[in-house]
């Protein structure tokens, strides 16, 4: 009886966890480019009786196993801004702090700060391959319109 008390509890806990998984999607739902996730479950096989055939297997529950990311394509928004990007399919848009770090993302909500680079709204700015006139792919650098404020 223990036991099949056991296999309950494993299943509650569980659940609670994928729960969490739940609300944090729910919750991020309007967030930019979010990836909601999807919560995995695996049985808890402990005690073989009798022989090696897996009808003797008796089950101690289930258990949380793992989140894994949901990388589906969301939907485009129309934006009145010239300077808002998306990505349709795989990828992501480089971005570079003030230190050089690079980071990705797939939120494409940029704007020119006071300099005519392209940033996000952290100010990190936009990186993108130069090309040259005769249309040959470069070293990727910050994307910076001359003129641009």
């Amino acid at each position: 009886m223990i036991a099949s008390l056991y296999a309950g509890i494993s299943g509650l806990s569980a659940n609670a966890t994928a729960m969490t998984v739940i609300g944090d999607n729910i919750a991020n739902v309007n967030t930019t480019a979010f990836k909601g996730n999807r919560s995995h479950f695996a049985n808890i096989l402990s005690t073989s009786l009798g022989g090696q055939s897996a009808t003797g297997n008796v089950g101690r529950g289930v258990e949380f196993w793992g989140v894994n990311a949901q990388w589906t394509q969301g939907s485009i928004e129309n934006s009145s801004s010239a300077t808002d990007l998306a990505i349709n399919g795989k990828g992501f848009f480089i971005v570079q702090d003030g230190t050089g770090s690079d980071f990705y993302t797939r939120a494409g909500n940029f704007q020119f700060d006071k300099n005519g680079y392209l940033v996000n709204p952290d100010g990190m700015q936009l990186q993108g391959y130069q090309i040259d006139s005769a249309g040959n792919l470069g070293a990727i650098a910050s994307v910076y319109i001359p003129g641009e404020r």
